[in-house]
């Protein structure tokens, strides 16, 4: 009987401690802020670090120069939807390069990441395409794109424009 009482105490720690540690690594989670001067929805996203992939994308239009680059980062909700993010602006070659960079060694170095991000979350995506996530294999964009404004890990933040001061909860500023 003593034994079958420890067997029983050790399922229900053994339980209870992975529960809790489940429970404290979530994968997404989204807090919206509605604006109070009719502006964009401000969206903070709670991520982590493997639900993330990047590109620079080259638009050809007139074969104008070479400015026509457009960062975009594809995020992964709980619910293995796509969302995407871009830039606002778009970029030479070499600065969206170096921003997908930067990015990466902010959410490589934690297995979590902020996300501040402007817009409305909308579906469907009006052309929707698979993005690749590695071993969480591939998924399509559901939603609309969203403008990215800040990430930031527990030690550093980037931000394009100076956009962290507007982030709640984002108290380090780093601009690159």
């Amino acid at each position: 009987m003593a034994n079958l009482r420890n067997s029983t105490l050790f399922i229900l720690l053994f339980w209870l401690s992975t529960s809790c540690a489940l429970l404290n690594s979530k994968k997404f989670s989204l807090d919206s802020y509605p604006s109070t001067t009719g502006g964009d929805t401000l969206q903070v996203i709670t991520i982590s670090s493997d639900r993330i992939q990047q590109e620079c994308i080259f638009y050809n239009a007139e074969a104008e120069n070479n400015w026509r680059h457009q960062y975009m980062m594809y995020i992964l909700d709980s619910e293995d939807e796509v969302i995407p993010i871009m830039h606002s602006l778009n970029q030479n070659k070499i600065d969206c390069t170096n921003q997908i960079r930067t990015i990466k060694s902010i959410y490589q170095k934690s297995k979590q990441v902020k996300l501040c991000l402007r817009g409305d979350i909308k579906k469907p995506h009006p052309y929707p395409e698979k993005i690749n996530f590695g071993k969480l294999g591939q998924h399509t964009t559901k939603y609309e794109a969203l403008w990215l404004q800040a990430v930031c890990n527990e030690k550093i933040c980037y931000s394009y424009d100076g956009y962290t001061n507007t982030c709640p909860g984002f108290q380090i500023s780093y601009d690159k």
